[in-house]
């Protein structure tokens, strides 16, 4: 029996407020607009860390990216959606090229093919990262780009797919949108010259490595500049996605081909005191665009809040495949089909656990838990001032009100503290198994 195939792009650094069917004014996303259109738009779907390695650890496996020994890597504690697609008969394919998501991280599991663009490369990929070959280029229109262009990622998946046109389920990763800021010829803006591209992209440089901008080193025109780029990025990333579901429709048979269009977290422009992204858990690091359009989906717009923890789960319940014990997330069929109930206080939940200057090591004491309603959002932090904020009256989550709201307050250290007990648990469980691992191998050896 033929199966359901499935689509999956994710799109790194992608905010949700630059998508025009969510909240862009002017038509910046016009393929993107086109498939939501077509099929279910989410317009509060929540990121579960605000950084690629976190976010991806809960969007591959349905488990928090604290939980078990932490998201530096996708470790054999979890279970990977690819790796159930693959035990059902499913020919499984990875496209990206961001080494935090490389295969000596883990991220192969369950991927008959894998391409991450340094596994070839003897040296250490963490080594490799963005701006090692960035230092190298002189100029801006001969160069390697630090990552592979999202044009050629097509023509990798396509020439995939005119082999496995069928019983396929493809994980392609753009990683345009990150910095540093390249728009293509097509794309690049009329005010903004090639030497000035590559100032501010030294800029970016700079206050990514320190992870904060220092007084004077970014100005107003600076940042209109950098948002004007970016904006170029998203609608470049648009354009190739537009180009690529074209390409597809000649190989495979969309009418049994299920597509899911998400990012793994957004990015922050100075809204909170910072550029880029970081281990903070304010919406424009966690709000994301969330698209799926397929066979047998109602239209619609859900403007429920939904967590990515629970997009694994919905996949497979697309492919009518039953859902591992290990996901902790649920399927949003049932919220797409309009039979479960709003919940006015369900709470979505996003973590992050190291220092922004040193994403080799998650310290309990760097640990931040964000609890997150329609209403409420409310970041817990293991050192500093926990934050309450009112989302209807402060959606940019600018005035503190946890010590304004003592009864909410409560509610949700509760909640957190109810996380955190989950979250030992599931160290709890490593360690016993490291236990048994360790007397096993010294009765091998004895």
């Amino acid at each position: 029996m033929e199966k359901r195939n499935l689509l999956l792009i994710t799109i790194d650094c992608l905010r949700a407020d630059h998508l025009s069917f969510i909240g862009r004014r002017g038509p910046n996303t016009p393929n993107l607009d086109a498939l939501a259109k077509e099929g279910v738009s989410f317009t509060q779907a929540i990121s579960v860390g605000p950084e690629t390695s976190s976010s991806f650890i809960a969007l591959h496996s349905s488990t928090y990216p604290l939980m078990f020994d932490g998201y530096l890597r996708l470790s054999n504690y979890r279970t990977t959606l690819a790796e159930v697609l693959k035990r059902h008969g499913y020919v499984t394919a990875a496209f990206h090229s961001n080494p935090f998501l490389s295969r000596s991280r883990g991220f192969s599991r369950g991927f008959d093919t894998f391409y991450d663009s340094i596994t070839s490369v003897k040296s250490k990929p963490f080594i490799l990262n963005f701006f090692t070959r960035f230092a190298k280029r002189l100029g801006l229109s001969k160069y390697p780009y630090p990552y592979v262009r999202a044009s050629a990622m097509n023509k990798m998946v396509l020439t995939w797919l005119r082999k496995h046109p069928k019983n396929f389920f493809v994980w392609l990763h753009y990683m345009d949108v990150h910095h540093p800021y390249l728009p293509p010829k097509d794309f690049k803006p009329k005010s903004i010259d090639n030497d000035r591209i590559k100032l501010l992209n030294e800029k970016l440089k700079s206050i990514g490595k320190k992870g904060r901008i220092d007084e004077d080193e970014l100005s107003s025109k600076d940042l209109e500049d950098v948002r004007t780029l970016y904006g170029c990025m998203v609608k470049y990333v648009d354009h190739v996605i537009g180009a690529l579901l074209e390409d597809v429709q000649e190989v495979v048979d969309m009418g049994n081909t299920f597509i899911v269009i998400t990012a793994d977290h957004g990015i922050e422009l100075c809204e909170h005191g910072g550029l880029l992204h970081s281990t903070k858990l304010y919406d424009e690091l966690l709000k994301v665009p969330l698209i799926i359009w397929g066979p047998d989906l109602r239209k619609g717009v859900v403007e429920d809040q939904v967590s990515l923890l629970d997009l694994a789960p919905t996949i497979l319940d697309l492919l009518r495949i039953p859902k591992p014990s290990a996901f902790l997330g649920k399927s949003l069929l049932p919220i797409i089909r309009g039979n479960y109930p709003h919940e006015e206080e369900a709470v979505v939940i996003s973590e992050v656990g190291h220092k922004q200057e040193d994403p080799s090591r998650i310290l309990i004491k760097e640990r931040q838990i964000a609890l997150r309603t329609p209403m409420w959002k409310f970041i817990y932090k293991e050192q500093g001032v926990h934050e309450l904020y009112n989302l209807k009256h402060d959606p940019k989550e600018q005035k503190n009100l946890i010590f304004e709201e003592p009864e909410a307050y409560s509610r949700f250290r509760r909640l957190a503290h109810q996380h955190i007990a989950l979250l030992k648990k599931s160290r709890v469980i490593v360690q016993r198994i490291s236990r048994v691992k360790e007397v096993l191998e010294l009765s091998r050896r004895t």
